[in-house]
């Protein structure tokens, strides 16, 4: 994921569900954040993250944080 953040929608549950992979996969490539266990999508850290490296990662964030001003600005700046 390092190099392919798309590879984790080939990863194990436990991949998905771990913080270390799934940061190096949103650095790489934001839209991978689809790929992440739902406690990722509704993590505020993760999410800004993603977005900040790609605006349209923001589809797959929660409801929550879709509606959320501060991570919707990241994404409209980035895209």
């Amino acid at each position: 994921v390092q190099q392919n953040g798309g590879a984790l929608e080939f990863a194990s549950e436990e991949l998905r569900d771990d913080p270390e992979i799934i940061l190096l996969a949103i650095e790489q490539e934001g839209s991978s954040l689809e790929f992440a266990s739902e406690r990722f999508r509704n993590d505020p850290a993760f999410v800004i993250k993603a977005v900040a490296n790609r605006g349209t990662a923001l589809k797959f964030a929660s409801s929550s944080l879709q509606n959320d001003p501060k991570v919707v600005k990241i994404a409209v700046k980035v895209d």
